[in-house]
């Protein structure tokens, strides 16, 4: 059982003390998010109006500040209530968080504590953007990968596709892939968010495999979500309905990364993915601030019918409430969400994927054992690193 959020926060402090020595200096960025009481729990209206806050004592403050336009988080969204921790106080609508900037000459950490105890104010938090590369995994040039073991079982209980590339696919096989065949090879009703560097349209074995947004079928200005012309997703690095653009820092990643579910398999053609139909809504997580990489996106899967959400991204930072609650919400409605553990090998958390919502997946190599994967208490689940073909800008494979 999880614990609670006093709890999770304890645990995530001593496992940052422990490994503060493998930390570089952590840089503050300028950003605050302030959480707003619901109009009925605080007397008066909650609105920003031409990027002021309405609250009185509260906008004198931003102003003292020298505070930045005040926006909101999660744009379109329709104002759900959302459960960010075990505390009635916890309870927030995300229609009422919002950021705004504040010049570097200020320290944020204070700020944020003199926002928090202004009326009306749920909580308020300095926008942290530690990074910390993560390095790869070197096993020495002699290092080789022990044989996968594979016991072929009656043909009748299993599937093997006719896919040219499939033989090489070792990960496959681990995970027991062809017997999963027989019993289904999956479905396009069942959307899955991606959410990573970028997308493409025009590879051979994704042809076909990404969501289709029904409410945008009319055109952008028709718009129903607050995100006109997001046809098959969104991009929140630049805030366009582009989740293709080849020049994206990452969008070798993001291809790689969603072809090892969403390849169309027994096509005849280069690699096998786990299903062989797939619906995916593709998502650009926003590069800055880092600890909103995640949050508006799991928030506009949630809103979308996205059923399942797929994470192959992380950063070392502090529990963020903003995170927290938005992960929170998704899985109150009905998200199932996947994230990785990290890949330094260490006992130090990774989010999004040690929020409490969200199972947060090891790598393992061909016997099953921990491949450079982070561990601790938030990995639940584990799956092959090693022995996957994937997809690759252009055309091709790696």
């Amino acid at each position: 059982m999880r614990q609670g959020l006093a709890d999770f926060c304890a645990v995530e402090f001593m496992a940052l003390v422990l490994c503060l020595s493998l930390l570089p200096t952590v840089t503050i960025a300028t950003d605050i998010v302030v959480a707003l009481l619901p109009e009925g729990d605080r007397g008066v209206a909650p609105a920003v109006i031409d990027g002021e806050f309405k609250l009185a004592e509260l906008e004198a403050m931003r102003v003292q500040l020298d505070g930045g336009p005040v926006e909101r988080v999660f744009a379109g969204h329709g104002g759900s209530v959302s459960k960010g921790g075990s505390r009635s106080s916890d309870f927030v609508d995300l229609a009422l968080i919002y950021r705004f900037t504040l010049p570097r000459s200020e320290n944020p950490l204070d700020a944020a504590y003199w926002l928090s105890k202004a009326p009306g104010v749920v909580w308020a938090e300095a926008i942290y953007q530690p990074f910390k590369p993560e390095p790869p995994v070197d096993y020495g040039e002699d290092y080789q990968p022990p044989p996968p073991e594979y016991g072929l079982i009656s043909t009748d209980d299993y599937i093997v596709p006719d896919d040219p590339l499939f033989p090489e696919q070792n990960s496959l096989r681990q995970m027991h892939c062809p017997e999963a065949w027989a019993i289904s090879t999956g479905s396009t009703n069942i959307v899955i968010c991606a959410i990573d560097g970028g997308y493409t349209d025009d590879h051979p074995d994704l042809m076909g495999s990404m969501w289709n947004n029904p409410e945008e079928k009319n055109g952008p200005e028709y718009d129903t979500n607050g995100f006109p012309g997001d046809i098959h997703g969104w991009n929140f690095s630049t805030d366009t309905p582009d989740i293709c653009d080849p020049f994206l820092p990452f969008a070798g990643h993001g291809v790689a990364c969603t072809s090892v579910y969403s390849a169309r398999g027994n096509n005849g053609i280069g690699i096998a993915g786990i299903l062989w139909k797939a619906s995916v809504m593709p998502t650009v997580y926003e590069y800055q601030p880092q600890q909103f990489m995640g949050a508006r996106n799991v928030v506009y899967a949630a809103d979308n019918g996205a059923r399942v959400m797929q994470a192959s991204f992380g950063g070392y930072y502090r529990c963020s409430k903003t995170g927290l609650a938005a992960f929170q919400y998704a899985r109150d409605n009905g998200l199932l969400m996947f994230a990785v553990a990290g890949n330094s090998g260490v006992f130090l958390p990774v989010y999004p994927g040690a929020y409490p919502s969200v199972l947060a997946v090891a790598g393992v190599d061909r016997n099953d054992v921990l491949m450079g994967s982070n561990f601790g208490y938030w990995p639940e689940v584990s799956a092959p690193l090693d022995g996957s073909k994937t997809c690759s800008l252009g055309g091709g494979y790696g």
